[in-house]
């Protein structure tokens, strides 16, 4: 059985989309993906797409591509290259993520 989709990310892109007035194809075009594929994935019937496709995806919408990425469960390839060059860094996220109220 498939692993359900968890729509906030293809709802969140549909909303940015929709703000700035433009049309899956559009943003298809833009991002050099398909546009069925942007309305499968706008529609919950695509998990959120590879790490390059989401910044893409952002540029094409003027949008924060960070933001994009920690709705998919993933991080920005330059953050993960920082945490992968000084691990310590690893302690501040940490210490900052338990300073954050729930």
């Amino acid at each position: 059985m498939p692993r359900a989709v968890d729509p906030r990310f293809g709802r969140k892109m549909r909303s940015i989309r929709q703000m700035r007035g433009m049309t899956q194809v559009e943003i298809a075009e833009k991002a050099d993906v398909g546009h069925t594929y942007i309305s499968r994935i706008e529609n919950g019937h695509a998990p959120p797409p590879s790490t390059e496709t989401i910044v893409r995806v952002a540029d094409a919408l003027d949008a924060d591509a960070d933001e994009l990425l920690a709705l998919a469960g993933k991080v920005a390839p330059d953050v993960e290259q920082m945490l992968i060059e000084s691990p310590s860094l690893m302690d501040v996220v940490r210490e900052e993520a338990n300073a954050v109220p729930a």
